[in-house]
């Protein structure tokens, strides 16, 4: 399958020029399929995001990275947390912050919000989570930074847990990645809109771009309701939502939060029924 790239009305390749020298990255969204195919949107992100943070050195060292996936194979009615703690990858271990996970646990177990643990094996095969660790490492190296990985399978009490989650993934000594990947078009996903059209892989950029905006625009009841009209297979839309709720309270207590796309492609360009195609978009949170 050939990787392309394509042009949509949201930011695309607006860099850091674009911002106030102020503003530093505090959070990314990014994809998380095999890395050959969104591999170049992740990078891209990633270097644009977790990179330019840990490069600064006018900012506090980091110390936590918040990890905010969906689950792809069990329900999770509200947030499961893991039980490891360790992570291993193929550039070395990553160390799992139990206590921050538990006092995350039981503040939003005080507000009603469903929370579970992981089973090991539920863990090991959520991919969303897995294909974001490696390229965590290889950016932290040996540095002493902690993982807090969160899988939010439903949204329903997002703004719940925007209010619990806003004070620790904006701590000065933060750092979040929202992993997500876009549009899943064609038979095999169940989602065929545009199906009559001849321009489809135009009309899914065109529908990935709306998601896009309302996340720039950093509206939770914008992205919910742009979800609930198209039915878009934003596979982290739950996370995606739950993030935009905390950013909107550091946004309601007049604080700086900018949220820009700065790559987007999908796995392959599609021109009738028979295609199928995943799309890829990489975002930075600066605040």
């Amino acid at each position: 399958t050939t990787t392309t790239t394509t042009t949509t009305t949201t930011s695309q390749g607006l860099g850091q020029q674009s911002l106030p020298s102020s503003l530093t990255p505090s959070a990314i969204i990014s994809p998380h399929a095999g890395y050959s195919y969104s591999g170049p949107t992740a990078g891209a992100t990633y270097a644009l995001g977790l990179k330019s943070r840990l490069l600064n050195p006018s900012l506090p060292p980091l110390r936590t990275i918040y990890v905010l996936h969906p689950s792809h194979h069990v329900y999770v009615p509200g947030i499961a947390i893991s039980a490891c703690s360790t992570i291993l990858t193929p550039l070395g271990d990553l160390t799992v912050d139990n206590q921050k996970q538990k006092q995350i646990g039981e503040q939003l177990t005080s507000l009603g919000v469903s929370v579970q643990t992981m089973s090991s094996e539920t863990d090991a095969s959520e991919h969303s989570s897995e294909m974001q660790y490696p390229l965590i490492k290889h950016l932290i190296g040996d540095l002493p930074i902690t993982i807090v990985p969160l899988m939010i399978g439903s949204a329903s009490q997002s703004s719940l847990i925007g209010t619990v989650l806003s004070p620790h993934i904006f701590s000065p000594t933060s750092f979040t990645v929202v992993s997500s990947d876009f549009c899943h078009w064609g038979n095999r996903f169940q989602y065929t809109p545009f199906i009559d059209s001849k321009k489809i892989s135009q009309s899914i950029a065109e529908l990935d771009g709306e998601g896009m905006t309302e996340i720039e625009r950093i509206s939770p009841g914008g992205f919910a309701e742009y979800i609930k009209r198209t039915s878009n297979t934003i596979c982290g839309r739950c996370p995606i939502e739950c993030f935009l709720q905390a950013a909107a309270i550091r946004v309601g207590e007049g604080k700086e939060c900018v949220i820009k796309f700065v790559r987007y492609e999908k796995s392959s360009e599609v021109e009738d029924s028979n295609d199928s195609s995943v799309s890829y978009a990489g975002g930075v949170c600066y605040i």
